[in-house]
């Protein structure tokens, strides 16, 4: 999978303990496709285990994707994992889902036998959430594109990132068979996706190489 850049996400309902995960933008301008990925990972004996959770434009709600300030609490440390530089901007993108999002695993994860966070459980299954992130990790290319969905979705399609996670043999596994592994006992623990568990970050993967094609992280998918 491909690295983004260091973000919190909550359902809308809950905000007292935000995921730590990573955010991904894979998007084509010149088709209008975007579809934002969050990234997280699974440690099991010797291995991380990726999961991602896709967000495609056409699956949010028209007029419930909202960009403001941050509204949970920014302690240092917190600000310290999300902050590009030493004047971040901290946003809270705000959506709604017209149905859950789908989530991919590595073929090797079984998830009646793993015990996953069960914050992560949560966030899987809503269909409103919110991502806070630090503005400054978004390239300004890619500027326009994320104000078209936030203020008109609907004329937005999902970048077709299944076609990687197919090529990679990844599955693509219902949020009720994820929540199964609560119940059993604790076999595995919840991690962030660590550094060398991805490739090269946002601003390496999709900076002036993006501009050629036009394309974001996942430009290599097709």
């Amino acid at each position: 999978m491909t690295q983004g850049f260091p973000a919190l996400a909550y359902p809308s309902c809950d905000n007292a303990t935000p995921v730590s995960l990573f955010l991904v933008f894979a998007c084509n301008e010149s088709c209008a496709q975007l579809t934002l990925c969050l990234l997280s990972s699974l440690h099991q004996g010797n291995e991380n285990h990726n999961i991602i959770l896709q967000y495609d434009a056409s699956n949010m709600v028209p007029g419930a994707v909202a960009l403001g300030p941050a509204t949970i609490p920014m302690p240092q440390f917190r600000l310290e994992t999300l902050a590009r530089g030493g004047n971040p901007q901290i946003r809270t993108l705000s959506l709604r889902l017209q149905k859950p999002c789908p989530v991919w695993c590595p073929p090797s994860f079984v998830p009646a036998r793993e015990a996953l966070d069960q914050h992560m459980i949560q966030l899987v299954k809503t269909t409103e959430l919110k991502i806070v992130f630090d503005y400054n990790w978004l390239h300004r290319q890619h500027h326009e594109l994320f104000h078209q969905l936030i203020e008109q979705p609907e004329t937005l399609s999902g970048f077709p990132v299944d076609r990687r996670y197919r090529r990679l043999r990844y599955e693509q596994i219902d949020w009720a068979k994820l929540s199964e592994g609560t119940s059993h006992a604790q076999e595995s623990v919840y991690l962030g996706v660590e550094d060398g568990d991805l490739p090269p970050d946002y601003a390496e993967a999709s900076g002036k190489r993006a501009r050629r094609g036009k394309r974001s992280l996942l430009k290599n998918l097709e």
